[in-house]
């Protein structure tokens, strides 16, 4: 897989008055973004990910690249579970996501649940580069698939790769 069929660029950045705001964006479908906006008083931006496709399908490379400049404040989720569908012959859908947290800045990454079909096939890796004093809150977890339509483990594939760097060191990793 050489070039995303769907790919994600955000840069949070601090104001003066102390509210962060998306200072940059780019998007191609089928991945989109909600408009920021904030539920606290500490000017944290909380923004959702879409996918207006439904869902992660074969052979499906997805990259997202998560800027949060120095002394910003971002919490990045998603409005549902991510539907992984099922896999065509050696197709295997690709998740590359990559987040840089600077100086004294704080990222919540909080996305729902993989939930992968039967016969699906996806690897998603997940890393954050970190500075000493950035703040770091991160979830990472599926599900055993559609256990009431009786899938459960009945994907083809699933791996993930979570690597948590802080200062160009790996001081976390986690492969399942």
């Amino acid at each position: 897989m050489e070039k995303p069929n769907g790919e994600l660029r955000l840069t949070f950045r601090k104001k003066q008055s102390g509210r962060t705001f998306l200072a940059r964006q780019f998007y191609s479908l089928p991945l989109q973004i909600t408009v920021p906006y904030y539920q606290d008083d500490d000017g944290t931006a909380f923004l959702a990910l879409l996918n207006m496709g439904g869902g992660i399908f074969g052979s499906d490379y997805f990259r997202t690249q998560v800027l949060v400049e120095d002394g910003a404040k971002a919490l990045i989720t998603n409005l549902s579970a991510t539907k992984i569908y099922k896999a065509l012959g050696d197709d295997c859908s690709l998740l590359e996501n990559e987040f840089s947290v600077g100086e004294n800045a704080a990222l919540e990454y909080m996305p729902e649940c993989c939930v992968p079909f039967e016969n699906s096939a996806s690897f998603q890796k997940n890393t954050f580069r970190l500075k000493k004093s950035s703040f770091l809150f991160a979830t990472d977890f599926v599900t055993p698939g559609r256990i009431d339509m009786g899938e459960k483990f009945s994907y083809r594939k699933y791996a993930s790769d979570f690597k948590i760097f802080v200062d160009d060191r790996l001081i976390a990793r986690e492969r399942a």
